[in-house]
């Protein structure tokens, strides 16, 4: 440090470099060494400022740093107060039929969020979606998001159809529910559910053809 801060410092150098001609010169010890010493401690005094200089450069750096790391976490937070805090999402039951002997069922995701945006991951942990088939105080069949196969309805703006299931043939009175655990706080809490009626047929098997005598 101290080579450098003599290249950097030519007047000092030279100082140094004259203060020892004078000593093998003259030999007059005792004022080359008053010499040596004004020169040197003047050239740590430049190097110690330049150094905290460079300390003040760096705290200044960091201290940015933290209130730009600062700002973005409570930017962040803000954003995402924005999509959930104030309750912008908002499942729906949209459609439940039945399709040769099997039960279809429907759900959208019609938040009135940013584009893209997607269910929040313990949302999805810990979310299901309960059907009801004539008894309407127990489901029948229970769906936990994190094992659904059309995830799809986690993204705002898309539908998800829930694993079609086998019903025998009847008519059957029908209620499907999506976050029937209510893990989300939404805007509408009361299209959740659906309920119909259902007229479920099997498909007619194919039969010989008949021949006359």
């Amino acid at each position: 440090t101290v080579v450098k801060g003599y290249l950097a410092c030519p007047y000092y150098f030279m100082g140094s470099l004259t203060t020892l001609f004078v000593i093998l010169a003259d030999k007059r010890v005792y004022l080359t060494k008053f010499i040596l010493y004004v020169n040197m401690t003047r050239l740590l005094s430049l190097i110690k400022t330049k150094m905290q200089r460079k300390k003040l450069y760096l705290l200044g750096f960091l201290i940015l740093t933290l209130i730009g790391v600062s700002a973005y976490s409570v930017a962040g937070s803000a954003l995402q107060g924005r999509f959930s805090a104030s309750g912008k999402y908002d499942l729906a039951v949209t459609s439940i039929t039945a399709e040769d002997g099997q039960l279809v069922i429907t759900v959208k995701n019609s938040s009135k969020a940013l584009s893209g945006l997607t269910l929040p991951s313990s949302a999805i942990s810990s979310g299901y979606d309960y059907v009801y088939i004539d008894d309407m105080t127990h489901p029948l069949m229970t769906y936990a998001w994190k094992n659904l196969e059309d995830q799809a309805f986690f993204e705002t703006g898309r539908t998800s159809t829930l694993e079609p299931s086998v019903l025998e043939e009847g008519t059957y009175n029908i209620m499907a529910c999506v976050d029937a655990t209510s893990v989300l706080t939404e805007t509408d809490e009361t299209n959740n559910c659906l309920t119909q009626e259902v007229n479920v047929f099997t498909p007619m098997s194919m039969g010989s053809p008949v021949t006359g005598e």
